[in-house]
């Protein structure tokens, strides 16, 4: 579903404190004070790690550091989420392998800043009301067009009907990077709520 947005809008929605109502933006920096794109250093950590995983040798990166990970992966979900939700997302090879990779990239992330001795700076965003609340209704929609699709739902079909209803609109759903939608809007005063 997010597949359109760019990876700045990703990294707004992913690094929001709710209890602080703020969004958190990082930098890396080298010892010389040089910024480090983020992007780009983690899609020449992806790719090393790709390379490892085809490499028919053994290699600590296959071998030692992504069971690693994947047990991590497990016991944090399990503790943070409860077995079933867990279970239902591990269920899904395609985040199961996503999450299993990003948290192998992470660890050789972190491991190239001790390295190099990159230095992590952040810088705190206040966030509006406004703001809050898109990110709070975008969120809860992705949440229920993710329970949706794991039940064997269309997922485009399911935003249609939340786009019919009026209960998003076009806006948000480009927003969101649904893409585009021909379905027509009900008027927002129109709708019934339960």
């Amino acid at each position: 579903m997010a597949a359109s947005l760019s990876t700045r809008d990703l990294f707004k929605v992913v690094t929001i404190d709710r209890v602080r109502k703020t969004r958190t933006d990082i930098q890396l920096k080298d010892p010389e004070g040089d910024s480090i794109p983020i992007e780009e250093t983690v899609e020449k950590l992806t790719e090393y790690i790709l390379d490892k995983v085809k490499d028919p040798e053994s290699n600590s990166c296959k071998q030692q550091i992504m069971p690693l990970m994947a047990q991590a992966m497990v016991a944090g979900m399990i503790k943070l989420l409860g077995p079933g939700e867990a279970t239902l997302l591990l269920s899904d090879s395609i985040i199961r392998n996503s999450l299993m990779y990003m948290t192998t990239m992470s660890f050789y992330l972190l491991k190239l800043i001790q390295q190099k001795n990159i230095k992590i700076f952040s810088e705190d965003f206040i966030l509006s009301t406004e703001e809050l609340e898109m990110m709070e209704k975008t969120s809860k929609i992705s949440d229920l067009t993710m329970k949706f699709a794991s039940m064997g739902g269309d997922p485009k079909e399911f935003l249609g009907e939340l786009l019919k209803r009026g209960m998003v609109t076009k806006e948000e759903l480009s927003d969101m990077g649904a893409g585009d939608f021909s379905v027509e809007e009900v008027p927002v005063d129109q709708t019934k709520t339960n």
